[in-house]
């Protein structure tokens, strides 16, 4: 490989979350019903498409800001059918913020490459994920 070569593969720039146009936007609020067992239950909303729709999830946390439970904001990315907004979703490996917020920050993504950006809406919380992943399920006929 020449020289010219080798500076136009360093020069390459990475692909970032902020890079990846967004879907939607989330809502959520779960509470913590089981102090011993860890177990969460709530809902939210999710704005896609000109339209909001309700969903159920169940196995997102907080750690930390007093009263139990999670409330919390995000984007949306790559969602472009609806139905491949339910799933399970786990932690993002490999992901990285410069944020402010990072320790209120979490990416997820699910089974169908539906990635979710959240944010705790309290200062002092930090976003966690049960042992089984956040499981959503929309509520939609």
């Amino acid at each position: 490989m020449d020289l010219c070569g080798l500076w136009l593969v360093v020069a390459a720039p990475a692909v970032t979350v902020a890079q990846v146009e967004q879907s939607g936007t989330v809502e959520i609020s779960q509470a913590q019903v089981g102090a011993v067992l860890g177990q969460t239950v709530g809902g939210g909303t999710l704005r896609f498409a000109g339209r909001s729709y309700p969903f159920n999830l169940a196995g997102l946390g907080a750690i930390g800001g007093g009263a139990p439970g999670v409330t919390a904001v995000g984007d949306v990315y790559d969602l472009d059918d609806l139905s491949d907004f339910s799933g399970t979703y786990r932690e993002r490996a490999g992901t990285v913020s410069a944020s402010a917020d990072l320790d209120r920050t979490i990416t997820l993504v699910n089974e169908h490459g539906v990635s979710l950006r959240l944010r705790s809406r309290r200062a002092d919380a930090r976003l966690r994920l049960g042992p089984d992943g956040a499981r959503i399920r929309l509520n939609v006929k």
